[in-house]
C-alpha cells in the first residue's frame, strides 16, 4: 500500500450531520497516547472593506479558459496540435532544479543532518538566506524576538520548514529561468503559493504535517512551467498568446508533464502522484486524500483569486470535502479560515 501523509481522523469528526461541534478543550496534548481531537478552526473576522477578494491583477487565473477549446480559432487549434503532439512523443526539455537546492534537499532529508553543513550551504546563496529570514520572521513561525542570522532562522523553521522555502526557491527559478510568456510564469508562481498556502492553512484541523501538504500544493501544477517552454518554442513569432489558447494548453496537458516533470527530480511518489492527477482526485487510487485536498485548495485559489463569492460558499457541498472525511459542522470555518489568509495576503507570501 502505498505511503500518504493522511491519518485516518478521529471518530468525533465522523459523527451524525445533526451533532453540532463540541466547545474547544484546553489544548494540553498529553506525553503519549492519541492526538486531542481537532476543533473546527476560528473563523478570523473579515477585512473591514471587503469581506471577499477581489479578482487578482495581472493576466488573471487563466484556469478560467481552459475548457474553452472549441472557441479556438485555426491557428491555435494547429498549436495544440503540436503541443500535444511533443507531449505524446516526450520531446520536451524537464528543467532541472538549482544545484544548491539539490544538495540542500538531499542533506536536509536527514532528521540527524548537520546544521552547521547545512547553515553553510544556505548562507552560500543570497536569495535563499533572505527567503529563510523572511520565513523565520512571519507571522506563522515569527518569534517573540527577530531573528538575524541563518542559524537561528534554520532553528525556529526547522529541517521540515526549510525543505518548504527550498521547494518554493527552486520553484521560483524555475518558472522565471526563461524570458517570454512573463505574464502567464506571474501567473503560475502566484498560484503555486497560494495553493500551497491553502493546502497549509488545510491541514492543522485535518491532523496533517503542513509542509508535506504545502509541498504537494506547491508543486501540484508544476508541469505548467515546461508546458511554456514548448509554447514559447512552437509559436511563430507574430503568434497572439490568447488566454483561451494558453489555458486550454496548460489545462490538458499538466499533469501528464507534472508527473514527468517530478519524477525526473526523484521526489516522493506522493508529490508525483498528485501532480500527475488531481483534478480528478478520484482517479488517484493510491493517493486519492491527498490529491482531494490538493483540488479543494486549488478550487479555492480559484474562486478566491476571481472573485466568485457565491461560487466560494458553494464549496461547502465539494466533492472533495466529502473524500477528506470532514463532517459538514467543521466546513464552513475550515473554508472561512482560508479565505481570511487570503484576504490578509498570509497564503503566499510565507516563502515568496
Amino acid at each position: 500500500m502505498a505511503f500518504s501523509l493522511f491519518k485516518k481522523l478521529p471518530n468525533d469528526l465522523l459523527r451524525a450531520r445533526a451533532e453540532p461541534p463540541r466547545p474547544a478543550e484546553p489544548a494540553v496534548r498529553p506525553a503519549e497516547g492519541p492526538a486531542p481531537r481537532p476543533e473546527p478552526p476560528a473563523a478570523e473576522a473579515p477585512a473591514a472593506e471587503h469581506s471577499f477578494p477581489e479578482p487578482v491583477g495581472g493576466i488573471g487565473n487563466i484556469d478560467l479558459f481552459q475548457d474553452l477549446r472549441d472557441g479556438l480559432a485555426r491557428e491555435e487549434q494547429g498549436g495544440l496540435a503540436r503541443v500535444a503532439e511533443r507531449v505524446e512523443e516526450g520531446k520536451f526539455e524537464l528543467p532541472h532544479l538549482p544545484s544548491t537546492q539539490m544538495m540542500l534537499l538531499e542533506l536536509t532529508s536527514n532528521p540527524d543532518a548537520d546544521i552547521g553543513k547545512v547553515e553553510r550551504q544556505v548562507s552560500a546563496d543570497l536569495a535563499l538566506t533572505a527567503t529563510i529570514l523572511r520565513a523565520a520572521n512571519s507571522v506563522l513561525f515569527g518569534g517573540t524576538r527577530k531573528v538575524e542570522d541563518v542559524r537561528g532562522a534554520i532553528l525556529r523553521l526547522g529541517l521540515r520548514g526549510l525543505r518548504s522555502a527550498l521547494y518554493t526557491c527552486s520553484l521560483k527559478s524555475v518558472i522565471f529561468r526563461a524570458k517570454g510568456l512573463d505574464q502567464y510564469a506571474e501567473e503560475i508562481w502566484r498560484q503555486a503559493r497560494s495553493v500551497a498556502g491553502a493546502a497549509r492553512a488545510l491541514a492543522v484541523p485535518l491532523c496533517l504535517d503542513p509542509e508535506r501538504v504545502f509541498v504537494l500544493g506547491l508543486l501540484h501544477d508544476v508541469g505548467k512551467v515546461p508546458l511554456l517552454s514548448i509554447l514559447r518554442k512552437e509559436a511563430p513569432p507574430s503568434f497572439a498568446f490568447r488566454k483561451p489558447f494558453v489555458g486550454v494548453a496548460l489545462g490538458t496537458f499538466h499533469e501528464r508533464v507534472g508527473r514527468r516533470l517530478t519524477a525526473s527530480w526523484n521526489l516522493p511518489e506522493e508529490v508525483v502522484e498528485v501532480s500527475g492527477c488531481h483534478h480528478d482526485f478520484g482517479a488517484n487510487a493510491g493517493f486519492l486524500k491527498s490529491a482531494a485536498l490538493v483540488n479543494l485548495a486549488h478550487r479555492q485559489d480559484l474562486y478566491l483569486s476571481c472573485g466568485e463569492e457565491e461560487k466560494y460558499e458553494s464549496l461547502l457541498e465539494y466533492p472533495a470535502l466529502a473524500a477528506l472525511e470532514l463532517a459538514e459542522g467543521y466546513r464552513k470555518p475550515l473554508l472561512e479560515a482560508v479565505k481570511a489568509g487570503y484576504l490578509k495576503g498570509n497564503l503566499g507570501a510565507i516563502f515568496g
